[in-house]
């Protein structure tokens, strides 16, 4: 898409990093304001991190007296779950295909690596509720290490090789 042009590609990374942000601002505040106004206790409840998901979205949905809002947080809770599952199985699709082409034939790679894919998120989604969130909860923890530290690393090697 890009074709290598690099103005376009930082343009690329640039907005792809804003508007997720933008919008996961606009909905940290959105709960929390109406948490914090209409249950108090509640809001109390999921600071210190005794509420679950579903008690979440079930509490969003009275709060805004909307029958569908309970439909759509429900359908956007697992478009994040699915994405993430094929998202994580997507970068791992070369390791596990490697790993059965020296086993399997070409095709049987193809299937084993699919299933070894997509299969063991699946099954923690849906037979172990809550496990997924918690899993995520920590991977983005990760993300937020990797994205402070990793800059800082690259920029003390580019200092260091044109010692600046």
């Amino acid at each position: 898409m890009c074709n290598n042009n690099i103005k376009l590609l930082k343009t690329a990374c640039l907005w792809g990093s804003i508007i997720p942000a933008i919008v996961y601002v606009i909905w940290m505040c959105s709960v929390i304001c109406l948490l914090s106004a209409k249950f108090p206790e509640s809001f109390a409840a999921l600071v210190s991190k005794n509420m679950e998901v579903s008690e979440l979205i079930n509490l969003l949905a009275v709060a805004c007296n909307w029958g569908f809002v309970r439909t759509l947080l429900l359908a956007i809770s697992a478009t994040a779950i699915a994405t993430s599952i094929f998202g994580v199985s997507l970068c791992l699709k070369d390791d596990f295909y490697t790993f059965f082409s020296k086993i399997l034939d070409r095709k049987a790679s193809v299937v084993a690596s699919c299933l070894c894919m997509v299969v063991p998120g699946c099954f923690v989604a849906i037979f172990i509720p809550n496990a997924f969130i918690h899993v995520l909860s920590f991977a983005g923890m990760l993300l937020v290490v990797i994205a402070i530290f990793i800059p800082i690393l690259l920029l003390g090697k580019v200092r260091q090789s044109f010692k600046l």
